[in-house]
């Protein structure tokens, strides 16, 4: 059901319970007065008015105007492409579209899209432009590229994209079915197919640009568009471009044989004294960028933009995390290099320039080091934003990656930002590649026993954790604690990276129940986190301290907090209550006095380490009615943060359908267990241990049997850190 369709159930609903008021007035529930009942009919009228009005959707003006910016063939006209445009008009006289216009990037599919829909804008009511950038349902929802009145996403409206898809792709096709409509899909490079059927369904003509080779498209009319070939029309491109400048011409046909009449390659067309015959591309790339006088920052800039997505930037948030000015931009833009878009504020580069830019300097993390810290720096606090807004950067952290092959070691904790962020997203299997080329790295340039490559195997092991895979996780925290036992301090974190290998272990043993190792790790934890905030203090401060208690500005930081919740955790499971509330009671003695961990646990995501310890203490101390309200809020909480289908949201789930069988409740727990069932078998289909777990609690409910799981109930939990950079991701 859609947003709208919901609106109208509660218009209804509320007509329904005004008959019934009236029907019953002066009785309990009915209306007390005429003067009511009149009130609350106008009131009703006025939504129903203006809901009727979000109903009727258009295309902003806007949205019909885009187009119009396509491509150059408006200023110069477009040369030798009569051939295409007589194609494309027949294709779709004959009903044969959508028409795919495929080559490579740069040959000129945009400026023939353009020039199509110049040459027949007369024939259409509405032409509209979506650039694909590969996902046609992300150009659909994109609210700058697709507005349309009365429809504009928003989590508090919609519970993901895929509805808000749906919606508005509805919306769409009962605009193009109204009105005679053409639809410019630009640089849609991915054949999917559920996608496609979707485009070749609309009621409109659809023209696709696309550079996929031709037989990649199954459906439709598909053109391949070639270079320029023919000698007339290198000189036709070169006196519109150029001028009549008769002494050019020979080196100017010269340069098309080489570039073999790539019309993009031709605009850059340097001038009088180039033509060395028999240049390979190589060196009409190296050609190209070494003619254009370059400064060393505006190299580096254009190495920078080379290694991001194609939609480039947004200028103000480049400039902040790669140090470059506004003038480098501009400069740039002048020499045709990079495009800057003063209506969106984007600063891009076409992927030809970025093709020649990574084949002649090759780009790498010691040519892009200030953008990937300035990313780094950006996404450090990452685990304290939405899943939207951290959403939002993923692309930007996968190109880089992508291009840089070898993860530099001495940036290895910018490179754990950066990982962590995918992670914290579930790009898992990009995050486990990246962590094997980090774990690489710093292994072979710090060698195996150095607090360094300990860090990363601590990351391995949260890699291994946060996917489900506990059992492997195990080693890899072993193997963590090993090294940093072994290798000497290398800087300030050491205690740091000591006490995050310690707190998993116990963990890992409080989860086999060896509750007495379990401890011994935990006050092993504690000690080393103590240590490094001690260390920091006089560090910072000068100030001497045997302990975290006789500091004059008291700052504990979250890992002590955790260390105590862990020993708390470790009594409950051994039986010892009174042990628990003791430890428990002394967390939040140390909180009355920790203003800014007091507001980290209450107000930031971390809320969730301390919620799940309530929860468990809760539950442990027989006060389920307790637990249960405590676990709707946290519930409550994860859907607002994380979204309905996070690994966190999913463990707040299975608690409270165990809580609810636990109450009694064993209706609404088995309705809880069914629902979490469905939704890992269709979102989380690997993780078999956890689909296994839930359908045995789903089984035992009716025989009133509940089991205490999870991960939580496994001693699986893995702690957000915030002091090293880094940040852990909550699994739930």
């Amino acid at each position: 059901m859609s947003r709208t369709d919901d609106d109208k159930a509660v218009l209804d609903w509320r007509q329904r319970m005004i008959w019934l008021r009236q029907k019953y007035a002066g009785l309990p529930g009915g209306y007390t007065s005429e003067e009511a009942a009149a009130r609350d009919l106008q009131q009703l009228e006025e939504d129903r008015n203006a809901w009727q009005a979000k109903c009727h959707h258009d295309f902003a003006p806007e949205a019909l105007q885009r187009w119009k910016k396509l491509g150059s063939a408006g200023h110069h006209g477009l040369t030798g492409r009569e051939k295409e445009l007589d194609r494309i008009k027949k294709a779709f006289q004959d009903g044969l579209g959508p028409v795919f216009l495929c080559g490579i990037g740069g040959i000129g599919k945009t400026s023939l899209a353009a020039e199509y829909a110049r040459e027949n804008e007369d024939r259409y009511e509405a032409i509209l432009l979506l650039t694909c950038n590969d996902s046609f349902r992300e150009a659909v929802c994109d609210d700058t590229m697709l507005p349309i009145s009365h429809l504009s996403y928003s989590r508090d409206l919609y519970r993901d994209r895929g509805q808000y898809y749906r919606e508005k792709l509805k919306a769409l096709q009962m605009l193009v079915k109204r009105r005679r409509t053409l639809l410019i899909i630009d640089d849609w490079n991915k054949v999917d197919k559920r996608y496609l059927g979707t485009v070749c369904g609309l009621p409109c003509d659809v023209l696709v640009t696309s550079r996929l080779d031709a037989g990649q498209w199954k459906r439709g009319t598909a053109i391949s568009v070639p270079g320029l070939r023919e000698k007339a029309e290198w000189i036709h491109f070169h006196r519109s471009y150029f001028g009549d400048a008769a002494s050019e011409e020979e080196a100017f046909l010269t340069w098309c044989r080489e570039v073999q009449g790539h019309p993009l390659m031709m605009k850059m067309y340097p001038g009088t004294g180039f033509g060395a015959s028999g240049t390979d591309i190589h060196a009409f790339m190296a050609d190209l960028l070494s003619r254009l006088p370059l400064q060393e920052q505006e190299k580096r800039c254009l190495c920078e933009l080379s290694v991001l997505p194609i939609q480039g930037m947004a200028v103000k948030e480049f400039c902040l995390l790669s140090d470059h000015s506004a003038k480098v931009l501009q400069t740039l833009k002048e020499k045709t290099l990079i495009s800057l878009s003063a209506e969106e504020d984007i600063v891009s580069i076409h992927p030809v320039i970025a093709a020649a830019v990574r084949e002649i300097w090759h780009p790498d993390a010691k040519l892009c080091r200030k953008l990937i810290t300035g990313l780094g720096k950006q996404v450090h606090s990452c685990w304290e934003h939405s899943y939207r807004e951290n959403e939002a950067y993923v692309p930007y952290v996968r190109s880089l990656l992508k291009a840089c092959g070898h993860l530099s070691p001495w940036m290895s904790r910018t490179w754990d930002e950066l990982l962590t962020l995918l992670l914290m997203q579930e790009y898992f299997e990009e995050a486990k590649e990246g962590y094997e080329r980090l774990l690489s790295s710093v292994t072979s340039f710090y060698g195996e026993e150095h607090q360094i490559t300990g860090e990363v195997q601590l990351r391995m092991a949260a890699w291994y954790f946060n996917a489900q895979a506990y059992e492997e996780s195990v080693p890899w925290y072993e193997k963590a604690y090993h090294t940093l036992s072994l290798c000497p301090r290398y800087d300030r974190s050491y205690r740091y990276q000591r006490f995050l290998a310690a707190s998993k272990l116990s963990r890992i043993c409080r989860g086999r129940h060896e509750l007495d190792q379990a401890l011994s790790y935990a006050r092993e934890a504690l000690d080393h986190y103590e240590a490094y905030i001690l260390e920091q203090a006089e560090a910072d401060s000068g100030h001497k301290a045997d302990s975290i208690a006789q500091l004059p500005d008291f700052k504990a930081g979250l890992g002590f907090y955790f260390c105590l919740m862990d020993i708390g955790k470790i009594h409950m499971r051994a039986g010892r209550m009174e042990e628990a509330a003791s430890w428990r009671e002394r967390l939040w003695t140390y909180l009355e006095k920790d203003t800014a961990a007091r507001t980290l646990l209450t107000e930031s995501f971390a809320r969730t380490e301390i919620d799940k310890f309530n929860l468990e203490f809760l539950t442990r101390s027989g006060d389920i009615s307790g637990a249960l309200k405590l676990a709707d809020q946290m519930l409550a909480y994860a859907l607002e943060n994380r979204g309905e289908y996070h690994s966190y949201t999913m463990g707040i789930r299975y608690r409270r359908a165990n809580l609810l069988a636990m109450s009694r409740e064993m209706k609404a727990a088995q309705e809880a267990y069914e629902a979490l069932l469905r939704d890992l078998r269709r979102y989380h289909p690997e993780w078999s241990e956890q689909i296994g777990r839930v359908e045995k609690a789903l089984r035992n409910t009716v025989s009133d049997t509940v089991e205490a799981g999870w991960a939580e109930q496994s001693g699986r939990v893995e702690s957000t850190r915030k002091n090293t950079g880094s940040d852990a991701v909550e699994a739930g």
